[in-house]
């Protein structure tokens, strides 16, 4: 009976840790998809050198961040997300319109992706 209550409670810890965490990186997907749009936003007014810093800037705040996110959630889509940081770091460089928006569109989607994946459903159950 002992290990039963033992059992029980590691389990409801467990998964409150999860719903917890859950919700940060939540939090922490919405924060960097909206800095995603801002860096949009100055492509699409072609304001290359804004566009640029807002970049270096968010591509030092997420390399910061995803430390400590890495260890929980499945770390290939950070992986995804660097890269396309890189891509979109030439494609910045080069003032290629297109290019820029396609990467800024794969990192808002990496990001969803991650919570999608992480999400307590019946879909990621069965």
């Amino acid at each position: 009976m002992k290990a039963l209550i033992c059992s029980l409670i590691w389990t409801v810890l467990f998964l409150l840790f999860s719903f917890y965490s859950l919700d940060k990186f939540d939090d922490f997907a919405k924060l960097y998809t909206e800095k995603a749009e801002s860096i949009e936003l100055h492509i699409k007014d072609g304001d290359w050198d804004s566009a640029k810093k807002a970049l270096d800037e968010y591509d030092t705040s997420f390399n910061e961040s995803k430390d400590s996110w890495y260890k929980v959630f499945n770390h290939e889509y950070f992986g995804e997300v660097s890269l396309y940081l890189d891509i979109l770091q030439g494609s910045i460089c080069a003032k290629d319109k297109g290019m820029s928006l396609e990467q800024i569109q794969r990192i808002k989607n990496a990001l969803h992706n991650i919570i999608e994946n992480e999400q307590f459903d019946l879909n990621h159950i069965f």
